[in-house]
């Protein structure tokens, strides 16, 4: 999300804004976008190899998802220990492999529903639901939850007698 404005270093603002403008001139995209574009190939792969990949394509994809966590995690400690902060590297390591997933999750998610709302979208940045949770995998047929068989019941009015079609 863009800063404010300050002003405080408005010569690096303007040189920066020559720079992204020359890019676009030339065609080129930012680093973020090349980031991103190569994310959302990796989640494709991922979920290409997971679903009907050989063993050798499952390896490498999980492989690929390990080295991302490790470079996560490498950096994580790293600026820990430059500011001299203790980190547990088995919770950063947790945290990074949550993350990973999520994010991959994320892009997949994206992809399989480029028509998404916000909503959803901010629903696909939690992660993946556990199974029957996710309202998004829920059947459009209202009727498949409902029971057939009327509960028994322990109240008083069970036992009464109705008439349907007086009211």
């Amino acid at each position: 999300m863009p800063r404010p404005i300050s002003g405080k270093h408005e010569a690096q603002r303007q040189r920066m804004v020559e720079y992204r403008a020359r890019l676009a001139e030339q065609g080129e995209q930012e680093t973020d976008a090349v980031d991103a574009a190569m994310a959302a190939a990796l989640s494709r792969y991922i979920e290409a190899t997971i679903d009907t990949g050989t063993s050798e394509g499952q390896l490498v994809a999980a492989r690929l998802e390990s080295l991302a966590v490790q470079g996560l995690v490498r950096k994580s400690m790293s600026d820990a220990t430059k500011d001299g902060r203790g980190l547990d590297q088995e919770a950063v390591e947790a945290a990074a492999r949550r993350r990973v997933a999520g994010r991959i999750y994320y892009l997949q998610m994206i992809r399989r529903h480029p028509a998404a709302s916000e909503s959803d979208r901010r629903r696909f940045l939690l992660g993946p639901m556990p199974f029957g949770a996710d309202p998004l995998d829920w059947s459009d047929d209202a009727y498949d939850y409902l029971n057939d068989e009327p509960e028994e019941s322990d109240f008083e009015y069970a036992d009464e007698e109705y008439d349907d079609e007086a009211a």
